[in-house]
């Protein structure tokens, strides 16, 4: 009676291991293959250009000292 359940808990592993696999390389199997193949892998993503508003810099306003007078003990 043990053998068949020892059994059925050994294949429930391996086809929650194999579906684990699977799902990591439905996720990143390009950069597995490419690892494998030696290539560099390259991700085909746009990435929109976006303007940006350079202005120039605005010098900064001098600061002026103040002396300031504290009371003697």
């Amino acid at each position: 009676m043990l053998a068949p359940l020892t059994t059925l808990i050994f294949l429930a592993s391996l086809w929650l291991i194999a579906q684990l696999i699977a799902e990591l390389f439905d996720k990143s199997g390009g950069r597995v293959l490419a690892a494998l193949a030696g290539r560099p892998h390259r991700v085909e993503t746009t990435i929109p250009a976006m303007r940006l508003r350079v202005s120039a810099p605005r010098p900064a306003q001098p600061m002026r000292a103040r002396q300031q007078w504290s009371a003697a003990a």
